[in-house]
C-alpha cells in the first residue's frame, strides 16, 4: 500500500514551479508545471503550455526578448531530455521531416475539417511571422550596404576636395536637399562616378612617397 499522510499528501499538492525543477523532472510534474499560469506575465491570461503553442500576435513571442524567455522556459523543463519512447517511430519521421523542410504546417490522414482549419490557421501565422522577419533582414541589409557606401562616398569627397568627414557629409546632404533625393542616392552617385573616373585612367594620381 502507498504512504497517503498528511505529509505526502502536502507534497504531492504542492505545483512545481516551471523554472525551478530538477533535471530529469517527471511528465506529471512538468505537466503541472506548464497548465499554471504565467508569473511573469499576469496580464496574459493564458497558461505556460498556450503560452508555447500560441503562434505570434496572440500570447507568443514577438521579440527576440520574449523568444529568448520562451527557449528558457523550455529548457527549465528539461523538454530536451524527454524520452520520445511514447512516440511512434512513423510520427518521428513525420516530426524530422517538417524540420527539415521548414514547413508551415502537416495534414495527417485521416483529414477532419478541425484538424485542417487548426493547420491553416497556424501555417498562415507563421507564414506571416515569416515574411515579416524576411523583410525586416531585407530592410538591415539594405542599411548596412547603404552605410558602407556613404562612409565610401565621404572618404572620396574627403580624398579629392580636401573636406572634412563632416564637411563632406553635410556637403552630401546640402545636395541630396537640393535634388530631393536621399542620401544614400547621392552617395551611389558619387561612388559610381570615382569608380568611373578611375576606370578612365582620370583619377586623382597618388601621392609619390
Amino acid at each position: 500500500m502507498s504512504r497517503t499522510g498528511p505529509e505526502t499528501r502536502s507534497r504531492r499538492s504542492k505545483p512545481a514551479s516551471a523554472g525551478r525543477l530538477p533535471a530529469r523532472s517527471p511528465l506529471p510534474r512538468c505537466v503541472v508545471a506548464l497548465n499554471r499560469p504565467i508569473a511573469s506575465a499576469p496580464d496574459a491570461g493564458c497558461s505556460h503550455l498556450e503560452w508555447i503553442k500560441t503562434p505570434s500576435r496572440h500570447h507568443g513571442p514577438t521579440t527576440l526578448t520574449e523568444t529568448l524567455e520562451k527557449i528558457s522556459c523550455l529548457r527549465s523543463l528539461v523538454v530536451h531530455e524527454w524520452s520520445l519512447a511514447g512516440v511512434s517511430l512513423p510520427k518521428q519521421h513525420a516530426y524530422a521531416l517538417q524540420v527539415d523542410t521548414s514547413a508551415h504546417g502537416v495534414i495527417t490522414r485521416p483529414f477532419r475539417s478541425s484538424g485542417i482549419l487548426s493547420t491553416l490557421v497556424l501555417a498562415r501565422s507563421a507564414q506571416g511571422f515569416q515574411a515579416r522577419l524576411q523583410g525586416k533582414v531585407r530592410k538591415l541589409v539594405d542599411t548596412m550596404r547603404s552605410r558602407r557606401q556613404l562612409e565610401k562616398a565621404i572618404r572620396v569627397l574627403s580624398e579629392s576636395q580636401q573636406l572634412s568627414e563632416t564637411q563632406a557629409y553635410e556637403h552630401m546632404r546640402a545636395r541630396a536637399t537640393t535634388l530631393r533625393v536621399t542620401v544614400a542616392e547621392v552617395s551611389a552617385m558619387i561612388f559610381e562616378a570615382h569608380e568611373a573616373m578611375e576606370k578612365l585612367g582620370l583619377g586623382r594620381p597618388s601621392a609619390k612617397p
